[in-house]
C-alpha cells in the first residue's frame, strides 16, 4: 500500500484527551523497542543551538506525570523548516493536557486533549478532532523510553476505504524538543512502516 494514500495523517498538537473518554482494550501488538523507534523515527537535530541535551528517562517519572514535557509552545519541524506551531496547557486542576496545532501552508488547525485514565485502564487517552470533523481516539503508554499511543484510522486504495492499525510515537525526548512519528501497521501490529514525522522545537529554548 502507498502510505502517503493515508485519508490524513495526525496531527501532534491540536489533540484533546477527555477523561471521560474511554476505548475498547488495545490489541496485543507488538511491543515498541528502542532500535524500532531509532529506525523508523526521522533524524533530526534539537535546533535548539546550544549544547547537546539530555534525554529525559521517562520511566522515572510516576504515570500520570509522563506526558508533562509537552506543556509549552513548541516550533514544529519538517526538514529544518518550520511549517507550525504547538501549544500544549494543563487543565482540569492539571490532570489533562489540552493541545492546539496550526500548520501555516494551509492554515489548518486542530485540537486534542490528553489525561491519564488511571482508574480504570492506567493507560493515556487521547481524543482528537480537526476543522474537517475528523475525530480519533488513542491510548497507550511508555515503551522503552517513548509514549506510544495506538489507534484504528482509515486509508484509500484504488478507491475501496480500509482500516489500518496506526501509532503516535513520542521519542528522545529532551528539555529543548522531542521526536514526532507517525506509522501504520497493515498486519495487527506485526509489522510497522513509517508514514511521517517532525521534530518539536520549545520556543523558549530556540528564544523566540
Amino acid at each position: 500500500m502507498n502510505t502517503s494514500r493515508l485519508l490524513r495523517r495526525l496531527p501532534l498538537v491540536g489533540l484533546c484527551f477527555a477523561l471521560s473518554c474511554l476505548v475498547e482494550a488495545t490489541p496485543s501488538y507488538s511491543p515498541l523497542h528502542a532500535e524500532q523507534i531509532s529506525e523508523s523515527s526521522v533524524a533530526q537535530s534539537d535546533s535548539s543551538g546550544g549544547a547537546p541535551q539530555e534525554t529525559l528517562d521517562l520511566a522515572a517519572l510516576s504515570p500520570e506525570r509522563r506526558f508533562d514535557f509537552l506543556v509549552g509552545t513548541w516550533d514544529i519541524l519538517v526538514d529544518d523548516k518550520i511549517v507550525g506551531v504547538a501549544t500544549f496547557t494543563k487543565i482540569i486542576e492539571g490532570t489533562a493536557l489540552e493541545q492546539e496545532e496550526v500548520y501555516f501552508q494551509n492554515g489548518t488547525s486542530s485540537k486534542a486533549l490528553i489525561s491519564y485514565a488511571y482508574r480504570e485502564q492506567k493507560k493515556w487517552i487521547q481524543s482528537w478532532i480537526d476543522i474537517w470533523g475528523f475525530h480519533l481516539v488513542s491510548k497507550g503508554g511508555l515503551e522503552g523510553n517513548a509514549m506510544v499511543l495506538y489507534t484504528t484510522t482509515r486509508y484509500f486504495e484504488d478507491a475501496v476505504e480500509a482500516q489500518v492499525l496506526a501509532r503516535q510515537i513520542f521519542s528522545d525526548v529532551t528539555e529543548a524538543g522531542f521526536q514526532y512519528a507517525w506509522e501504520i501497521s497493515q498486519d495487527e501490529g506485526k509489522t510497522w512502516t513509517f508514514n511521517n514525522g517532525s521534530y518539536y522545537a520549545r520556543r523558549e529554548v530556540r528564544g523566540r
